[in-house]
């Protein structure tokens, strides 16, 4: 984001909470500097914070110096993995390598103009989404019974909606104006998302 972005964001936000402000309890300064100093925090948190890697708020974390942590890459040690630096022999670290990185990395706010060396020191950032996709699918193909399997192929690689899968698997529900098969469904879907987590954590699926 940009100082501009930053600012439009504010302002629009001051003017939505305008209608909060008493006038009666003083000055409308100091006002507007804890409404601007919130949404700043929730810019940082929605858009840094969430992606930055776990270290950062880590008790394991001795690259405190001076009551500050190091930038610097190298001197970013860590009491927990065996080598003393922050790595991927730390689980949450490596699982902040393979799903938050990438997305950290493209909301860093780098200058083009000054941006010499890049971010990410990789031949190539393509990612083969089809292909990764596929793989998921027969991973949970094994991972799932062949009747629930039934309902995952018609969600999730037909993508057909719910109601025609419903109809399909026979699904029936008590609930007066709930469309057939609702709560299996939900259930089913909870269920899926559950075990394709689980199979994205414990392997590599990106192609």
């Amino acid at each position: 984001m940009s100082f501009e972005d930053v600012k439009q964001l504010i302002f629009l936000h001051i003017y939505e909470k305008l209608h909060l402000w008493d006038e009666e309890k003083g000055k409308i300064g100091p006002w507007v500097n804890v409404i601007a100093h919130n949404r700043i925090k929730n810019i940082l948190r929605d858009n840094y914070y969430n992606y930055a890697r776990p270290c950062l708020g880590c008790e394991f974390n001795s690259s405190k110096k001076g009551g500050k942590f190091v930038l610097n890459s190298e001197e970013n040690g860590c009491t927990l993995t065996k080598s003393g630096i922050q790595c991927e022999e730390c689980p949450m670290y490596a699982k902040w390598i393979r799903s938050k990185k990438q997305a950290y990395n493209i909301k860093l706010p780098v200058p083009i103009e000054t941006q010499e060396i890049p971010i990410e020191n990789r031949n190539t950032t393509y990612i083969d989404y089809e292909a990764s996709e596929n793989l998921l699918h027969k991973k949970m193909r094994l991972s799932l019974t062949i009747k629930d399997y039934k309902c995952y192929d018609l969600l999730f690689i037909q993508k057909l909606p719910e109601k025609i899968v419903a109809e399909k698997l026979g699904y029936i529900t008590n609930e007066k104006n709930r469309p057939a098969g609702y709560n299996t469904i939900k259930k089913l879907k909870k269920n899926f998302l559950i075990k394709a987590k689980k199979i994205m954590e414990d392997e590599d699926i990106i192609i």
